[in-house]
């Protein structure tokens, strides 16, 4: 009888090994494969539901009201000191109507560059409607871009943000966000809203508000299907370097 070679057989026997380590390498890149595949997905739904939340189209209601907040805007814009030296400058004059039933206040404003003329409604109340005057910074009217005078800072327009939220106790506490730019010797001019619940809205920093502002365009609207929460508006020259802009601020129910 051959006797059996067991030295021969713990060499080999670690080889033997091998086939399965293969699988198990296998079948750990297939489950990070598809695990990138499942994020990559979940960031297009995500994506797609908040492109769906603000489309830029409006009701009839909301263009009726909007136009009825530019005419109120002039109205405000015409009551402002400001001379024809400061018109030079891009101004966006606005008008807000609060289309529910409780009072809104103004909780926080996000400066992307400019000044206020006329300082957005400290509050607004139920079915009323408020506004403000904003105007390019004057860092040296006198150099503006093709206005001679020589070189000088360069002027880029007015930009900022407000977020409006409900002041009464009941629940849930609604928020509402506007942020517009009316760029200097441009018609380029943007509006971006939001709705929903006001803490939310109240984290958010300058940064994101202005990269869906620059992506947005001169009409834009929002429901957040959670909350019920609505916000509209709309940007439109009215002059060379002015601009007017009407929002709503509004519920399904």
């Amino acid at each position: 009888m051959t006797p059996i070679n067991t030295n021969s057989w713990r060499h080999q026997n670690p080889h033997s090994k091998q086939p399965i380590i293969n699988i198990l390498i296998l079948i750990v890149i297939n489950i990070y494969t598809l695990s990138i595949f499942v994020f990559q997905e979940a960031k297009e739904t995500m994506a797609s539901e908040e492109a769906a939340q603000n489309v830029a189209q409006l009701t009839d209601k909301e263009k009726s009201t909007i136009s009825e907040m530019m005419k109120a805007a002039q109205t405000l814009l015409n009551n402002s000191n400001i001379d024809n030296t400061e018109r030079q400058l891009a101004t966006l004059s606005g008008g807000i109507k609060n289309c529910q039933d409780r009072p809104i206040l103004l909780n926080k404003t996000l400066d992307g560059f400019g000044s206020f003329v006329s300082d957005p409604s400290e509050s607004i109340g139920g079915f009323d409607d408020g506004g403000f005057v904003h105007r390019a910074p004057s860092f040296n009217i006198p150099h503006l871009p093709g206005g001679g005078g020589g070189p000088g800072p360069v002027i880029i327009g007015c930009k900022a943000a407000v977020v409006y939220g409900t002041m009464d106790k009941a629940l849930p506490q609604l928020g509402w966000l506007l942020a517009w730019f009316k760029p200097q010797n441009s018609d380029q001019n943007k509006v971006y809203v939001e709705a929903g619940l006001l803490e939310e809205l109240m984290k958010k920093e300058w940064s994101e508000i202005d990269a869906k502002l620059n992506a947005s365009g001169s009409v834009s609207s929002y429901v957040d299907s959670s909350t019920g929460a609505v916000a509209a508006a709309q940007i439109e020259d009215q002059a060379h370097n002015l601009a007017l802009l009407g929002a709503t601020f509004s519920t399904l129910i």
